[in-house]
């Protein structure tokens, strides 16, 4: 090192610039003992329960069913061991697992590995945490803060919480419930019902079967390939809404945005039912390929609203699309 430091003052300067980038940005297992000598593990073998109670605070949670009839939890975390606690408490048909940070808050990370049995139901909370589960058992009830949540594989009663976290569904079944206050919401593979809330973040749905109710205050609605399975709305007042079938519906259909557009893709399968398009007559628009049979101005809330509509084959199903200053398309 000495000899290239005196006879090559170019290569001196090139081999301190990489020693100066090393000491900044390599690992701290290169100068400290490394992240894996910091880190501590928590493993509880419990027996199955009805309900399987998680409270975190900060912590990641993954969480995969198991064929055994056991929970089995495996905690890894950073913190130090007299400011970090793992609290298991069982009682009558449930267990409880809690985060609990001693003497104040602490400078740290932790995931949360769990493993539950097709028996039980789990209800989970968090305030900053994400939230991962694979595989089906019982029922889920979760809720967050800022934590994303992302499930798969799951059939049951799911209902899901959160304020500003992102939802990410994939091939679940049953029940669905979904309310964020701004995280936005993808669902792709869906059977069941639906029912689905959000005033900021924008909803994606994907091959669902599905009855479902919609609604975003400023976000917008895109759907493909619905398969209804009873009557389905999909509501937005600033964003837009649009939806494409996978098959002709024979249940009442709504699409309906305040300022947003409006459209619904028939994607080449048959017209059947009645048609109502509304907008407000000198600020909205309505557009279809097909000619309509009526057409009205009627006046509601102080303003005036020009409604067009076709009936083809049965007068059944009801399908509406209405706006307000946006548009009101119907595609082929």
């Amino acid at each position: 090192m000495r000899h290239l430091l005196s006879d090559d003052p170019k290569a001196a300067v090139v081999i301190i610039t990489f020693l100066t980038i090393v000491a900044i940005f390599a690992p701290s297992s290169l100068f400290a003992g490394g992240d894996k000598a910091d880190q501590r593990e928590v493993l509880r073998e419990l027996p199955a329960k009805p309900e399987l109670v998680v409270e975190l605070i900060s912590a990641d949670c993954v969480v995969e069913a198991g064929a055994e009839d056991l929970i089995r939890l495996r905690v890894v975390h950073s913190y130090a061991e007299d400011r970090y606690q793992v609290e298991v408490r069982e009682r009558g048909g449930e267990i409880l697992l809690r985060e609990r940070f001693l003497r104040g808050s602490a400078r740290g990370s932790a995931v949360w590995h769990l493993t539950v049995p097709a028996s039980t139901q789990l209800l989970f909370s968090t305030a900053s945490g994400d939230f991962g589960s694979e595989g089906d058992y019982a029922g889920l009830e979760a809720g967050s803060a800022s934590g994303g949540i992302s499930i798969r594989d799951l059939n049951g009663r799911i209902d899901l919480n959160t304020a500003s976290g992102a939802v990410r569904l994939r091939d679940l079944a049953g029940e669905l419930s979904v309310t964020t206050t701004s995280g936005d919401v993808e669902v792709a593979g869906f059977d069941g019902r639906l029912r689905l809330r959000t005033a900021a973040g924008d909803v994606e749905l994907a091959d669902l079967a599905a009855e479902i109710e919609a609604a975003t205050a400023a976000g917008s609605i895109e759907v493909v390939e619905l398969r209804p399975t009873g009557e389905c709305s999909f509501s937005s007042a600033a964003g837009d809404v649009k939806v494409e079938l996978a098959v002709t519906p024979t249940f009442d259909l709504s699409l309906t945005s305040a300022s947003g557009a409006v459209e619904l893709d028939l994607n080449g399968n048959d017209i059947a039912g009645t048609f109502v398009f509304t907008a407000l007559q000198h600020a909205g628009r309505i557009e279809s390929p097909l000619d309509f049979d009526e057409q009205e101005i009627f006046v509601h809330a102080g303003q005036t609203y020009l409604r067009k509509s076709f009936s083809r084959g049965s007068s059944l199903p009801g399908i509406n699309l209405a706006t307000a200053s946006g548009s009101a398309r119907l595609k082929r």
